[in-house]
């Protein structure tokens, strides 16, 4: 009788979408590797905080903005959770893919308010001034895999076509766009938003001048780390270490907090994908209300 009763609830578990729908969330609240959903992997929850704490002279560059999906939500936070007391975010997006296709479709998601406080930027962004090769995927709905690296050396199968693309940094960038501000404005949160299939080493690594700057310099990093990177040959304590380096304290973004990294070796063991978030340590206070651990 109990060996039936067994055999019915592995049945159950195994061929209702709802049960593994229960068991994939109960596994997130433990560990958030491979969660693509923005509502329940920690994104939309750490872009209300980025909004909350955002003012007129707050600055996003989102790296690598592809559809729009993460700026949309960014800013026009209302479009999304209509029951919502919050706004969107208050300043201005710095919005960079390589692909003007990209560009115009992400664009044309945002508000007409929030297109107003929009700079569209086509380049890659690595840790380098020139050109670089640029792998898209031909399936569109794939192309949050596009990546500066052909991701077939590490087993992906997607069909891609390679094109030429102008490649800047993330400080070549960042200077532009201060030295545009007429001399009485600043800059008083700078939020870097990284989701390059691979390259957060490289985008990181020519952001070190404003990472290491206090004001102006960047004060928050939300960055993807997974296996893409192996196509780099990267790890993520390089990542860790570098920012570590520039005064940043660094965790894993969950669902509805900030867990602190215990052991920063290996990690890319427990996350197949994940997302990160680094604050400067001059900040932590205004996020310490959602740090664990």
């Amino acid at each position: 009788m109990l060996l039936r009763l067994l055999c019915k609830v592995i049945y159950f578990f195994r061929n209702s979408p709802y049960a593994r729908e229960v068991i994939r969330s109960m596994y997130w609240t433990i560990n958030n590797s491979n969660n693509i959903n923005m509502n329940q992997n920690g994104e939309f929850f750490f872009i209300k905080i980025i909004n909350s704490l955002s003012t007129r002279e707050s600055l996003v560059i989102d790296c690598g903005f592809n559809h729009g999906e993460y700026s949309s939500r960014l800013m026009d936070t209302r479009n999304w959770l209509p029951t919502t007391k919050k706004l969107g975010f208050q300043g201005n997006l710095i919005a960079i893919d390589p692909l003007q296709s990209n560009l115009d479709h992400g664009f044309n998601t945002l508000s007409e308010a929030s297109r107003r406080r929009t700079t569209l930027i086509q380049t890659a962004v690595f840790d380098r001034e020139g050109t670089t090769e640029f792998f898209f995927n031909l399936d569109s709905d794939k192309s949050g895999l596009d990546s500066i690296k052909d991701l077939s050396s590490i087993g992906s199968s997607n069909l891609t076509k390679r094109v030429e693309v102008p490649c800047t940094t993330i400080d070549t960038i960042l200077k532009r766009y201060l030295a545009s501000l007429a001399p009485e404005r600043s800059v008083d949160l700078i939020h870097l938003k990284i989701d390059v299939e691979g390259a957060e080493f490289g985008v990181l690594s020519g952001a070190t001048e404003y990472l290491n700057q206090i004001d102006p310099g960047i004060h928050v990093v939300q960055f993807e780390f997974g296996h893409a990177a192996r196509a780099f040959n990267v790890n993520f304590h390089q990542i860790y270490e570098l920012l570590i380096k520039a005064n940043f304290s660094v965790f894993i973004l969950m669902q509805k907090e900030l867990r602190s990294i215990l052991n920063p070796f290996f990690i890319e063991n427990d996350y197949s994908y994940g997302n990160f978030v680094a604050i400067k340590n001059s900040r932590l206070a205004m996020f310490s209300k959602y740090i664990r651990g």
